[in-house]
């Protein structure tokens, strides 16, 4: 089952220390402040939504995040080796190449897109990897965007796509809670 929060700030410092508590936890009232170790990147506005664990096709998204940029199927690659990406061969690790993490990541953002078909709009969920990469952060597979963990609200800011207005995102809002309560 899904859990649909407002995202204050962006928490995939899990990834790195999972046993740690989110950087920042601000009440929904107040006016955001960070912490002078959090640069102003590491945070999504308050019109962000984060729903953890969807479920579609028998596997999971770790996270949906839905906002003004778009809406982002989010997968965290649980191999803490970094990994080398190289367009038309994928992930690298150790010589060997991943395919699995990529292929999970795309695969479940398609499925979703299916999924949400019967919305007003052409919603497209674009698929991101969060994994620990060698070289430049920021890279592209084909649509899949690959980045670093803390790095996941940056690269959602720079993200070039068609803005979905409010209606559009209420609207995923309630498929997703529809989805989840229809098992």
């Amino acid at each position: 089952m899904s859990t649909v929060r407002a995202v204050t700030p962006l928490d995939d410092h899990r990834v790195v220390a999972p046993h740690l508590p989110p950087l920042a936890v601000v009440p929904a009232a107040d006016t955001p402040t960070l912490p002078s170790s959090v640069e102003p990147a590491s945070r999504l506005p308050r019109e962000w939504v984060e729903v953890h664990r969807v479920e579609v096709d028998g596997d999971t998204i770790d996270t949906l995040l839905i906002g003004p940029n778009g809406l982002f199927a989010v997968h965290f690659d649980e191999d803490p080796r970094p990994a080398a990406v190289r367009p038309g061969f994928g992930l690298i690790r150790a010589g060997t190449r991943e395919p699995n993490p990529v292929k999970r990541a795309l695969g479940n953002a398609e499925a979703l897109r299916k999924r949400l078909a019967h919305l007003p709009g052409d919603l497209f969920p674009y698929p991101v990897l969060v994994t620990a990469t060698t070289g430049e952060a920021g890279h592209r597979l084909g649509r899949l965007l690959v980045v670093r963990p803390g790095r996941l609200a940056e690269a959602l800011w720079r993200h070039v796509s068609r803005p979905l207005r409010r209606s559009e995102r209420d609207a995923v809002r309630k498929a997703l809670v529809g989805m989840s309560s229809s098992r």
